[in-house]
């Protein structure tokens, strides 16, 4: 019985430190799914997600595995060597926060196949210069891309429905093409936040047909802008119904 009670501690002294290896190495299935797995440098990868990249490396570019589906929430959010990331073909999501505060990150490669762009995913990456949006884009989140000084223009897919409140608010944006129709109520996706800064676009190409589209109601949108703001609108989009 002794025997018993001294194996028991041993086994579980043994045993702690791999639960706790699987614990931290997954955090959607603990790294009990045949589907979890971590490539060469550690980053986590669950049914399909890239669910953590590790905040100990160091190298400055790194491409995602294929079969990504899902960048996750929150994935690359304790690694600051990143300069570059390069999504592969079938990510069709960017989670919540997923890039937030990665201050070196400079270049971000997204595939025709992303629908979605979260909350906050890009949000304070001062470094990042441009990103070129991809052609089936359904939604960008609230201040997707707020805080961001270097982006000085951004074309906005006509597929896009949804844009979050200050998705681009506070950054370097001089020009916009703006192609949607469909926008959260209050239009503040470029508004400036005054205590903090006045930076806006300076002029937004948009399609003069779209001030009549019954869904878009540009016409608000428009005075706001140009009335506060001091913001040149020119119409020269074409108009996709």
């Amino acid at each position: 019985m002794m025997k018993r009670m001294m194996f028991l501690p041993v086994l579980l002294f043994l045993l702690l430190p791999v639960m706790a290896l699987a614990e931290a190495a997954c955090p959607l299935c603990g790294g009990a799914s045949e589907l979890c797995l971590t490539d060469e440098i550690g980053a986590v990868y669950c049914s399909g997600t890239l669910v953590h990249y590790p905040e100990e490396a160091v190298i400055t570019s790194y491409t995602v595995r294929a079969g990504t589906a899902i960048i996750g929430e929150w994935a690359f959010a304790d690694n600051y060597d990143l300069e570059e990331v390069i999504l592969p073909e079938g990510v069709v999501m960017i989670g919540t926060g997923a890039f937030e505060g990665r201050y070196n990150l400079k270049r971000v490669v997204l595939p025709d196949s992303l629908l979605i762009i979260g909350e906050m995913a890009f949000y304070y990456c001062p470094a990042l210069e441009g990103v070129e949006l991809p052609p089936h884009l359904y939604a960008i989140g609230p201040s997707a891309f707020a805080d961001n000084w270097r982006m000085t223009a951004i074309d906005i897919p006509a597929t896009v429905r949804y844009i979050g409140s200050e998705a681009f608010c506070n950054t370097g944006l001089t020009e916009v093409w703006l192609r949607t129709v469909e926008f959260e109520m209050g239009y503040t996706i470029f508004t400036p936040n005054e205590q903090f800064s006045k930076a806006r676009p300076l002029t937004i190409h948009v399609s003069e047909e779209m001030l009549y589209d019954e869904v878009g109601n540009l016409w608000h949108f428009i005075d706001a802008y140009e009335s506060g703001y001091n913001v040149t609108f020119v119409y020269d989009v074409p108009y996709l119904d």
